[in-house]
């Protein structure tokens, strides 16, 4: 078995649904790593967080949120997109 999980694996070793395990990884309330538009966990991180009761050092909340908050200027930043022809159209006018 592969020590890094998918949210749906690690829902299933959890015995959370796979939303649920998705939300605490957005809210930094569990260890995981977005890889792409993914999540991803470690088995042996988890494992330590179910040990620690299913708390994370605040450290890790204060990344996770900088995370949360770096993800939606990203999409936010890709929303602002214009195509080069729209933008000089508009320089035209």
């Amino acid at each position: 078995m592969s020590d890094v999980l998918t949210a749906k694996q690690a829902a299933e070793f959890l015995q959370l649904s796979a939303e649920t395990v998705k939300a605490k990884a957005r809210a930094g309330l569990m260890p995981a790593a977005k890889v792409g538009r993914e999540w991803r966990f470690s088995r042996r991180q988890l494992l330590e967080w179910i040990e620690d009761g299913g708390t994370i050092a605040e450290e890790q909340v204060d990344q996770g949120i900088i995370a949360v908050v770096e993800e939606r200027m990203a999409r936010e930043d890709e929303a602002r997109v214009v195509p080069w022809e729209e933008a000089e159209a508009a320089l035209d006018e």
